[in-house]
Order: structure tokens, then sequence, then C-alpha cells
């Protein structure tokens, strides 16, 4: 939740003694809103709201109406629907339903004093409730976020009173983060203790440290650095053993025991010098004056992004040591890279080179000095015979293959296309069972017919033929033979080459492409009309005879009895997660459980259904494909599976914001649904490594700016992107901005909103407006394939839903 991250800061800063108070209820006074500006009409987007039915429903339907749209992000609409509901219904359960509801319409619109309020009115208005646990468990989460810590533990304490045995490890985890904040470390340390005995899922190891922490908070330190001593012994997380260690040092330091507290620093210097607790530690050292060996210095300065300081310990260190090894020279080098330094930096990798050839940085230093040859000088032919020179020394060693393919991209970076084919046929003749030399010799091939040497490229493609350890790639050679007699004008030798890559690899990427190259069609186009509409209700039947019939199940075994996953704690944990509305913790548990039954058809059957019922979009998705899987069905016999398995697998979800916003950008919007299902599988709280969120992943960077250009949606911020009411227009925007710079091809906008305008600007360059062409000239392997998995989802897509003449 959005309270996790500034408890948990605060809570560092805070070593009040504990106290305790009877829990209160304070209403907050609800700031006047200044007023705001009306958006522009004509930049906003105008995503369709979930449809109400006809006949008004009744007020237990509005509750899940609001449920919808809240899900959806239209919190607009899901107000309306809760406060409708409330003023309609003639019972207190419906009532208080819809009052939580608008609490957490509220909450979710970081309304938080007005959220507390609606949620006290309805804990004071229906206190025999069924939906009071929910009212508690919200108003902990209010009160977080306006700083009152004290009330939040004791309302999350309330919520496990009446919801006991469910999901007490993670209520109990934030429970501690709140009393911790509070200055409470004692009790925090109690409820982070109960939180261990049903952790969430994950290391345990950063929960124990948040309750070493509160001991410490609490004064009680030596039960602080007793749990920090066994975190460290028992641990094999250095990020954690070396925050360990600079905790360890801290506490050491308020119990005046200097030399244990400085032996703590220094062994997270010496040991973790990547963790940016050790740089924490250095700089007390520093501080102290203890004297730190300039190596580890360097390295710590280094990792912590601190290049100058860096340089100057480095420097000292060599200077005065004269090393035997090249580790001071290595990162020196890389450090004065980042200083831009490049002359520097080259003579510290030509020192490396020339000295140190049984050192583990010998390798790199060919790498890196390559790459800041061609990268940051622009020097692309002596980058690449700086890897060739490392083969001279080092032909057989496991990564030369590497080294090899490197050199031929880095001379078809530079354009040098004659010595970027030769060298990537060098690859395939010296090292033929290298993981790369296939590739390398496919674009070899490609590298001649971008000279317009048709004849040589075809002789290359002819023996990528032969040599081609997939159908797919059979198919993709195929292709390529038949482009190079298009572009000698051979039509029907082309269309014969097409005809066999159809045959290769259907489903595949080359198979369908040249499928289109032979009617002409340009990707992502559909000729015929298509009908978005299924009905998976009356598909279930047949979908549920093939599914006896495949696999011998009895006709006594009811599919969808869920009995047997009701004493799995997963599912207990994940189904009062969904209750809750926290959508991600419920994913991981329903994960858990898909994955020990994904072996079984029939419960992974249920669990489908159950699944897709709750809009759990990605776990529903993922089972009918391992159903399909268990059938020994491969990627084109799936398609002759059922058509409700199909469905779901491609399903047309948030149809109604995908189609208008589809409409408003001027795309497909099965186009749209298939860059949907690439980015997140249809998971609107789905977040990368990089930090892209929501359904279409979209960085908070393009976010901002997208939402300043469009003045939209009000009061926008990072957290919005996971509301797909926000996420599909920005998405669909972004793709057709990309589109229109581009001169309208998807291929770029899939290219530039994966790996950016600029490469693709690169890209685009060097193709010469040929999709074909651009895809294989797409120097990142993850941008590429990126293109090629969208191209084949669109066309099951179109298989799915295009209406035959």
């Amino acid at each position: 939740m959005y309270s996790r991250v500034l408890v948990c800061l605060l809570a560092l800063a805070l070593t009040l003694s504990a106290c305790s108070a009877p829990i209160s209820l304070p209403f907050v006074k609800t700031p006047t809103p200044e007023p705001t500006s009306t958006p522009t009409p004509t930049a906003t987007p105008t995503p369709t709201p979930t449809p109400t039915p006809s006949p008004t429903p009744l007020p237990a339907a509005r509750v899940e109406l609001g449920e919808t749209a809240l899900f959806l992000g239209d919190f607009e609409l899901a107000r309306r629907q809760f406060q409708d509901a409330q003023a309609q219904a003639a019972d207190d359960d419906t009532r208080a339903a819809a009052g939580v509801g608008i609490g957490r319409t509220l909450f979710l619109e970081r309304n938080y004093p007005t959220a507390i309020n609606q949620f006290v009115s309805v804990i004071q208005t229906y206190p025999a409730s069924p939906h009071l646990a929910d009212a508690w468990y919200w108003l902990a989460e209010a009160y977080s976020l306006q700083q009152l810590y004290r009330e939040s533990a004791d309302a999350y304490a309330k919520y496990l009173e009446l919801r006991p045995g469910l999901i007490d490890g993670t209520i109990q985890e934030w429970r501690g983060d709140a009393l911790l904040a509070a200055g409470d470390g004692l009790a925090a340390a109690e409820a982070f203790g109960k939180a261990l005995n049903d952790p969430p899922p994950g290391d345990p190891v950063w929960l124990r440290i948040k309750q070493a922490r509160a001991f410490a908070a609490g004064f009680d330190y030596t039960q602080a650095v007793t749990l920090y001593l066994d975190i460290y012994q028992t641990s094999s997380d250095d990020y954690a053993r070396a925050q360990v260690d600079f905790l360890l040092g801290q506490t050491y330091l308020l119990l005046g025991e200097t030399e244990q507290a400085y032996a703590r620093f220094m062994d997270a210097v010496i040991n973790f010098p990547t963790s940016y607790d050790s740089y924490s530690g250095l700089v007390e050292l520093v501080n102290a004056g203890i004297p730190v060996s300039d190596l580890n210095r360097g390295l710590v300065d280094y990792f912590a992004g601190q290049y100058g300081l860096a340089v100057d310990a480095l420097s000292r260190y060599i200077d005065s040591q004269q090393p035997n090894e090249a580790t001071a020279y290595y990162y020196r080098a890389l450090a004065r890279r980042a200083m831009r330094e490049y002359g520097n930096a080259l003579d510290d990798f030509d020192t490396i080179i020339a000295n140190f050839q049984a050192d583990r940085f010998w390798s790199r230093a060919y790498d890196e000095k390559a790459f800041t040859l061609w990268a940051y000088l622009d020097q692309f032919d002596p980058a690449a015979e700086t890897l060739l020179a490392y083969l001279e020394f080092a032909g057989e060693a496991a990564d030369a293959p590497d080294k090899l393919y490197e050199a031929a991209r880095i001379y078809e970076r530079g354009g040098n296309l004659e010595k970027a084919a030769e060298t990537w046929e060098r690859l395939i003749n010296s090292y033929p069972s290298a993981e790369k030399s296939y590739r390398g010799l496919f674009l070899a091939a490609v590298c001649k017919y971008r000279l317009q040497q048709y004849p040589e490229a075809r002789t290359v493609f002819q023996r990528a033929l032969v040599l081609a350890p997939e159908p797919k790639d059979q198919a993709a050679a195929y292709l390529w033979i038949g482009k190079t007699h298009q572009a000698e004008g051979n039509t029907d030798l082309a269309k014969a080459a097409w005809e066999q890559a159809v045959q290769r690899d259907p489903t595949g990427y080359y198979a369908e492409r040249s499928a289109e190259l032979i009617i002409g069609r340009e990707p992502f186009t559909i000729n015929n009309l298509f009908d978005l509409g299924y009905d998976l209700n009356a598909e279930r039947p047949a979908a549920e005879a093939w599914l006896r019939t495949t696999f011998s199940i009895p006709p006594e075994t009811n599919l969808s009895d869920m009995s047997s996953f009701e004493s799995n704690p997963a599912f207990r944990k994940g189904n009062e997660f969904h209750r809750l509305g926290l959508h991600a913790q419920a994913r991981d548990q329903f994960e858990i459980i898909r994955k020990e039954n994904q072996s079984d058809p029939v419960q992974t059957f249920r669990l489908m259904n159950y699944l897709l019922e709750r809009n759990y979009y990605r776990q529903a998705i993922l089972s009918s494909r391992q159903i399909l899987d268990l059938a020994h069905l491969d990627d084109a016999g799936t398609l002759g599976a059922p058509a409700y398995f199909n469905h779901i697998r491609f399903g047309v979800y948030y149809r109604d914001l995908v189609q208008q916003s589809a409409d408003n950008e001027g795309l497909n919007p099965l186009f749209l649904l298939s860059v949907i299902r690439q980015e997140s599988l249809f998971e609107p709280f789905a977040r990368s490594s990089a930090n892209a969120r929501g359904l279409m992943q979209i960085v908070p960077a393009t976010g901002q700016e997208l939402a300043s250009q469009l003045n939209w949606p009000p009061g926008y911020a990072e957290v919005d992107l996971n509301r797909p009411f926000v996420s599909i227009p920005f998405g669909a925007r972004y793709l057709s901005r990309q589109r229109d710079y581009f001169g309208g091809s998807l291929y770029d906008a899939l290219a530039a909103y994966n790996g950016g305008p600029g490469n693709t600007a690169i890209w685009d360059q060097l193709s010469n407006d040929d999709p074909d062409l651009f895809l294989e000239v797409i120097r990142a392997d993850e941008t590429r394939t990126y293109i090629m998995q969208i191209f084949e989802f669109f066309n099951i897509y179109r298989l799915i839903y295009e209406q035959k003449p």
C-alpha cells in the first residue's frame, strides 16, 4: 500500500519510548479544496465509463458496479454507484458496504481526511455490519497516510480482532510499521515477531531486520544486537548483511562500544562494496579518522557513484602499492569514464591488457575498451579491432565467440557492412556450435542484402536454411530468400519461398509475415470486419466436455467444485486480500496455488474459472495455456482447442476502454489488445524492475509528460498508472504519437515504445521504410523480440475475431 515506504522512512528517525492509549476515532478536518482549472476538452481523452445496465439495478448490484468501477479506476462512476446504493438500500449491510466503497473511493482519490471521516462514520453507524473489518482496515491505511500512526496501529488491531487467522502476518507487519513510526519500538518488535510466524512470500530477512530496528528504537539494545548478529550469520543476501553491519555499527555507537562499531562498518566496506549501506559505513569511518585501505575505499566510492573520490583513492592505492592485480586499474578506468576522462580510462584498460593477462578483469578490459571507443568516441573500427585482438591471445576462451559476434556488431554500427558480414560469417566458421553463431550467419546475410548484393545474400540465407536449428529459423531464412528474389523482380520465386516459410512454422512470426507478403497485406491490418463479442458461459460446456474426453475425467467429477482449495492457506489469504481490494497481494497468493496445481488439469480448470470471475486475467490466461500444454498441443494446435480456452487466452479484456482509446487514437483495438497482452498480460497492478507500471507499463516520467500534455486526469500522481481508466488512454496516446512521428509505421511505434524513440530513429534510417529490414536492424534483442511477439499476438487475435467472408 501507499503508506509502506513513508512509514518505514519515518520510523528510522523516531526513537521515542513506548506509550499506550485507548483506541480513538478522531475525525479529521477536511480542508476546503483550492479551485482547479478546467481541463482542455480537445486534449483530454474520453474513456468510456463502465456502462450502467438497464433496468436500474438494485442497491446490492450497484455496490458490485461500484467495485467494478473502482477496479477500472473510474472513481467518479464508482462514487456515484456507491452513493446511489447507499441512498436506495433498505438494509444496513448494503448501506455499510456502500459506505466503505465511498471511503475507498475517497482514499484512492487521495482525499485522506474525508476518507477517514467516512470510515469512522461507517464504524459508528453500523457496528454490527460484516463490512466493519473492511472499514477498520482502510481506516488504518488512511490514518497512516495522515501520519496518525498510533491510530493506524490501533485500527489494524481492530481489523485483526474481527478477521483473525487470515492475513495476520501481513497486517502485523504493517501494524509494526505504524507502531515504529509512532515511536513505540517494543510494541513494533512484538508485532514484527507475530508477523514472522506467518511471513509474506519471499525472504523474511527484511522483516527480521525491521524487528531488530524496532528493538533498538525501544532501547532494548541487547535484543537488537543479538538479532542483528543472527541475521548476519544466517542470511545469504549480501545487501541485507551490509545493512545489518551498518545498523549494528550504529547500535554499538549508541552503547559507546566504538571499537565494535568500527569493526562492523569495516566489515561492510571490505566484504560488501556494492551496497550503499557500505558507503554509509565508510563515511562513519572516515569521519572518525579510522584508516581504511584506499582500495576498499575506492571500490565503495565507485559503487556509490562518488567517482571523483573513487579515482583519488584508487590512484593513491596504485601509486603506493604498485599492485600485482588489476582491480584498482579496472574500477579507476570505469570511474574515469563516468567522469568523461576517456583517454585516461583507455590508458587504464591498456595497462590491464598489457600486464594482467591472468587476471579476472583482463577479458573485461577488452570489452570495456571497445565499448569506450565506439560508444563514447565514435571510433568503430578500432573498437572492433580491439575485440579481434583478444582472439589472437585467447581464441579458445569460452567468451571468444561472444567477442567475435560483438566485433561484427560494432562494424555494423559504424556502417562497415562488408567487414560486419565477413566477421559474422567467420563466427560460424570458427565456432559452429556457439550460441550466437547461427544468428551471426543470418545477420551476415542481412548485411549483404543491405549492400544490395542480392545473389550473395541469398547464398548465405540458403546456408542458414540448411543449418537452421528450428522451424522458426527455417521460416526466417525462406522469408529473406523471398525478399532477395523480390528485390531482383522475381515475384514468382519470391512467393514460392514465402509459401515454404508459411508451411515451416504455422503461427510463428516469419510464417505469418510471409503470408502477408504473399497477399500484399501491410503488418497489423485486417482486411475483413471483426467481432469482439463472445459468450464464455455459452462456450464453457463444450470446453468441459473436451476436458473430460482429453483427460479421461469421470462424469461425476464436478468441475466447478472449489472445496478442495478451501483449506489451502494461500487460497484463504488470496480471498481475503481480494475482498479488501488488495489485488497485488491476492495475486501473489493465487499464483502460489496456480503453480502448486499446474500438473492437474482439473484443479487448473477450476482455478482458471475462479480467477477469471475475479478479474485475475493473468493467472487465468496462464492456467488456460497450461491446460492446453498438458494436452500436448503446440502453438498451432491450441487454435483448434475449444473457443472457451482461446477466448480466455486472447480475451477482449477492458473492452470499452480499449475500444474507446483505440478509436480516439486511430488504432486497431486488436493491436492495442496485443500490446497490453505483451506488456502486462492484462494485470493492471503489474510493475517492472524499471518501475514501469500498469496495463501499458508506462514509466513515471512518461506518465507525467502525458498527464501534462492532456491536462488529465485531475491531480495526477504516479499511482494513477495502475488505473486501467488512465493507463489505456495514456498508452494508446503514446503509441499513436510515436506512430505519427515515424510516418505511420507501427513497427517503429512499437520499437519506440519499448526501446526509445532515439534508438528507433537510428534503426528507421537504416531500414529504407521496409518493415522486414527494420526488424532485422534493431540492435536490441529485447525490442526485436517484443515486436515479433506482438505481431504474433495480433495475428492470433485476428484469427479468433475476424469475420470470415
